[in-house]
């Protein structure tokens, strides 16, 4: 296998195993959600910046700027950076954003032991590889999430 092909597969194998962890909470499949291991369930809001990010990497490395799939890309690593900000926030200030509870949140809520949540390592991963991926889009890009950030 030719090296170019590596980080294209590797992005669709990651959005995979997002969209899988997504489709456990939707469908109740507990080895969709945990994974291999019976762990703690992947939480939605990371499975679903992940598989952003994952969308992004595959259209960064195949498409490279495609008009409205670059937008697209541009507002998912935005999400992305929103998501994450504001888990912190809540773990660093006390806010009460609560990302990571609104998606599927009658069933996180009904999790009986450990209820799914983003871990502060996540969010603060998931920032690093958006600001990551914002940078690596280019500096004309980089400069509209410059002006998002400053206001």
């Amino acid at each position: 296998m030719r090296p170019q092909i590596f980080s294209p597969a590797l992005a669709l194998l990651a959005t995979t195993l997002a969209v899988l962890a997504l489709l456990g909470w939707a469908l109740d499949i507990a080895p969709l959600k945990q994974g291999l291991a019976s762990s703690v369930a992947m939480n939605p809001t990371t499975a679903f910046c992940l598989a952003l990010l994952g969308l992004e990497a595959i259209r960064m490395n195949i498409l490279n700027d495609h008009g409205v799939l670059s937008k697209a890309g541009q507002l998912a690593v935005i999400v992305v950076i929103a998501a994450s900000l504001s888990k912190l926030s809540d773990l660093i200030f006390g806010t009460s954003f609560a990302i990571d509870q609104y998606l599927f949140s009658t069933k996180l809520n009904a999790e009986p032991i450990y209820p799914s949540r983003m871990a502060p390592n996540t969010a603060a991963s998931l920032l690093l590889l958006g600001l990551a991926m914002q940078f690596m889009r280019g500096s004309a890009d980089s400069s509209v999430l410059k002006a998002h950030l400053l206001g």
